[in-house]
C-alpha cells in the first residue's frame, strides 16, 4: 500500500497524470486498497490514517483538488456508514429492551401468582430469598458490526460513478443543444467532446473550437478532426478571433479542471476571453464537469492556483539566439 502511495505521490508532484478523471480514480482505487489492507480496531485510527494519506497526496499537488476532493467523499462515507450502524444498534438495543421489561412482567407477575401468600404487603412486593431473575434478564444488548466490507463497497460505488461520469452527462446533452444551434468551445476536453458527440445522434449544429495556442493547439487540431469524423459541423479559430464570432454563438460549453465552492471555476488558460466575449453579449455558457470536481475549497487568492508552464511553445529552444535581439517593456 505505501508503494502505491509514494508512486501517486510522485506521479502527482511531476504532473505525469494526464487528466482529473485517472487522478480521481487512481485515488478512490488506492483509498480501496487501503481500508482492506490497513490495520486499524477502532474506527476513529481508520479515519486518522485516511486524513494523514489525503495531506500527503493534497501536499504533493496543491493545485490539483481532486484528489483531495475523493479522499473526502471516502471520509463522509465511513462517518455516514457509522451512523447508519449507530442507529441500527440503537433500534435493536430499545426493541431488546422493551422485549426484556415484557419478559420480566410476566415473570413478576408468575412470581406473585404462584408464590405463597405473605402476610404483609410489603413481603408481598417483595422478592423472595429463593427468588432468580430470569435468564432472558441476564443478557445484555450487544451489537457488533464489521463495516470494512460496507466501507469497500461504498468506495467501489464510486469508483463505478466515475466510470459512468461521462456517460451520465452525455445523456443531458439533448436538453442543452438544439438544431442549428451554434455552439462555441475551448481547447480539448472528452468531457465536452462525449457530450458534442451525443447531441450530434439527433441534432445538426455546428461547433467553433477556439484553438487554446500555445498550450493545447496541438491537440485541439486532432480534436476538431475527431469531431468533423463524427459528424459535426466544426471550425477551428484563432483565440483572437473569439469576440468577432460570439455575437453569433448560440451558447459557450466548457470544461472546468475543479468547481469551487462560490461557484467559481478553474478553467485551462484563455477560456476566460470566451467567458468575458459571452458576457458582452449575454450568450449562456454551458460548464460540463463530474461530480469529483466539486470542491469545498474557496479560491481566496486565484493567483496561486495558475500554473506557470515552458515559454518552449512560444519560443523553442532552438531559437534562443534571437532573444539577445528582443527588448522587453
Amino acid at each position: 500500500v505505501n508503494i502505491t502511495l509514494e508512486s501517486l505521490v510522485f506521479r502527482l508532484k511531476r504532473n505525469q497524470i494526464p487528466s482529473g478523471f485517472q487522478i480521481a480514480l487512481e485515488t478512490a482505487l488506492l483509498l480501496r486498497q487501503m481500508v482492506s489492507a490497513a490495520r486499524w480496531s477502532d474506527i476513529n485510527q481508520l479515519i486518522t490514517q485516511i486524513q494523514k494519506w489525503g495531506s500527503k497526496l493534497i501536499e504533493a499537488q496543491p493545485r490539483e483538488f481532486i484528489s483531495g476532493n475523493i479522499v473526502r467523499r471516502v471520509l463522509f462515507l465511513i462517518r455516514e456508514e457509522i451512523n447508519n450502524a449507530s442507529n441500527d444498534s440503537q433500534e435493536e438495543k430499545q426493541t431488546y429492551n422493551n422485549h426484556t421489561m415484557y419478559t420480566s412482567i410476566e415473570g413478576n407477575l408468575e412470581r406473585i401468582t404462584s408464590s405463597p401468600i405473605y402476610s404483609s404487603m410489603l413481603n408481598l412486593l417483595g422478592k423472595p430469598s429463593d427468588y432468580e431473575p430470569n435468564s432472558s434478564q441476564k443478557q445484555t444488548a450487544k451489537v457488533n458490526v464489521d463495516i470494512r466490507p460496507i466501507i469497500i463497497q461504498g468506495i467501489q460505488d464510486i469508483v463505478d460513478e466515475l466510470e459512468k461520469t461521462h456517460t451520465d452527462i452525455s445523456a443531458q446533452a439533448l436538453d442543452h443543444i438544439h438544431s442549428n444551434e451554434i455552439i462555441m468551445t475551448h481547447g480539448v476536453s472528452k468531457t465536452i467532446e462525449a457530450f458534442l458527440r451525443a447531441a450530434t445522434k439527433k441534432r445538426k449544429f455546428t461547433v467553433i473550437l477556439a484553438e487554446s495556442f500555445p498550450n493545447d493547439h496541438a491537440s485541439s487540431h486532432a480534436s476538431i478532426i475527431s469531431l468533423a469524423n463524427a459528424g459535426i459541423d466544426a471550425i477551428l479559430i484563432p483565440d483572437a478571433a473569439v469576440f468577432a464570432l460570439m455575437s453569433r454563438v448560440n451558447k459557450v460549453i466548457l470544461g472546468a479542471h475543479v468547481v469551487f465552492a462560490n461557484g467559481g471555476v478553474l478553467v485551462s488558460a484563455g477560456a476566460k476571453n470566451l467567458a468575458a466575449a459571452a458576457k458582452h453579449h449575454a450568450t449562456p455558457v454551458i460548464i460540463c464537469a463530474g461530480i469529483y470536481k466539486l470542491s469545498p475549497v474557496y479560491p481566496h487568492n486565484p493567483d496561486s492556483l495558475i500554473t506557470l508552464s515552458s515559454p518552449n511553445n512560444v519560443v523553442p529552444f532552438e531559437q534562443g539566439n534571437f532573444l539577445k535581439y528582443l527588448t522587453s517593456h
